[in-house]
């Protein structure tokens, strides 16, 4: 019989390590660069279609209302043995505060967009009187009830977590989305522990910038309230509140008074906790930077000098992104993770209400 014997291991010189690595990551990047550039291609394919009325009020089984809001509610629903939330939304609610183009808008928006830390569109559909959005439902429920709980959350799970927010956010500005409402009450949990964006009525496509002013006072960029116009960086902004907040308790501009809200954030400066590490007190310096153009994700090399961040060092962006990293929380399972609300009686219309505005939903 002939003598087998294993080949000594190969040693890779610190050079050439550092050569498969480069090599390593060059590729993922290259596959993420291929995947956003076929996901833009999607969403403007989809985008420019109208989305079929395929349901109707009759088909779901409602629930228990999950969140309420300005223009109307969310419920848990049943629709072909599988959960859901719906939200409902009335018609004149949305106009006669002055919102249809952006109902309209995060109604295209959603049907067109696919990621996954953000809540899957199901259908849309409307009647007489309401506007329906029917979504996955997350069922981990808000991170604020989370949150709330909690207090301040671990420096190690506020990477987890703002980690996928900065992927969802290159998702969304490759699309020219912009974002513009982030904030702990959209922020859900699924079961996985991992996080799904949601409440798109503030977002919208822009191709340079936007004047609106919307938002949450305590995210606002500076550019929004001055309304000189504002970019995506906008959304990198709210993500230096976000860090912020998880880790400390508190947003860094919170006030009682919204005014004295705005003062603080024109003027930009913030008290900076005793206990923070070099790494974050640097990137909050670069993410809540008053002067857009020196803010990190709105440099030359975009969100990368995020990514980039030695904050996120410990991030592997690829498997992040493939759900490969084990959560730090998982939401217990067959639990209510919602808040309680009143529940409300949907009233129905003889007629159809505001035929012309909502003709495109």
């Amino acid at each position: 019989m002939g003598n087998c014997s294993r080949s000594p291991a190969t040693q890779l010189s610190s050079t050439e390590t550092r050569q498969v690595e480069a090599e390593s990551q060059s590729k993922d990047e290259s596959e993420v660069n291929i995947d956003l550039e076929h996901a833009k291609q999607e969403f403007e394919a989809k985008y420019a279609q109208s989305s079929k009325q395929t349901a109707k009020i009759e088909d779901f089984q409602l629930e228990t209302t999950i969140g309420t809001g300005t223009f109307g509610y969310v419920v848990l629903a049943k629709y072909e043995n599988r959960s859901l939330a719906l939200k409902i939304m009335e018609k004149h609610v949305i106009v006669e505060l002055g919102q249809v183009e952006h109902i309209l808008s995060e109604k295209h928006i959603l049907q067109a967009i696919n990621f996954p830390f953000i809540v899957t569109f199901i259908c849309a559909f409307k009647d007489n009187a309401h506007l329906y959005l029917a979504l996955e439902f997350a069922s981990g429920g808000e991170m604020f009830v989370h949150f709330r709980n909690m207090k301040q959350l671990p420096e190690d799970q506020v990477q987890f977590y703002a980690s996928q927010i900065v992927l969802a956010f290159e998702y969304l500005h490759n699309l020219n989305i912009i974002y513009r409402n982030l904030k702990v009450e959209e922020i859900l949990f699924d079961a996985d522990g991992y996080l799904k964006l949601t409440d798109f009525g503030f977002a919208k496509v822009v191709q340079e910038r936007t004047y609106t002013l919307c938002g949450t006072p305590e995210y606002l960029a500076p550019e929004i309230i001055t309304g000189i116009g504002h970019n995506k960086s906008v959304d990198y902004w709210a993500l230096g509140i976000l860090i912020y907040e998880l880790t400390v308790g508190v947003t860094p501009f919170q006030d009682e008074d919204p005014m004295r809200i705005f003062t603080k954030i024109l003027q930009g400066s913030f008290n900076i906790p005793g206990y923070f590490a070099s790494d974050i007190r640097d990137l909050l310096s670069k993410l809540l930077q008053t002067r857009p153009l020196q803010r990190y994700g709105n440099l030359q090399n975009g969100v990368d000098d995020i990514k980039n961040h030695p904050w996120f060092s410990s991030i592997n962006w690829e498997s992040l992104l493939k759900k490969r990293i084990k959560a730090p929380y998982i939401p217990e399972p067959d639990k209510h993770h919602y808040e309680t609300y009143e529940e409300k009686e949907l009233i129905h219309a003889e007629t159809e209400l505001y035929p012309t505005e909502f003709d495109s939903f």
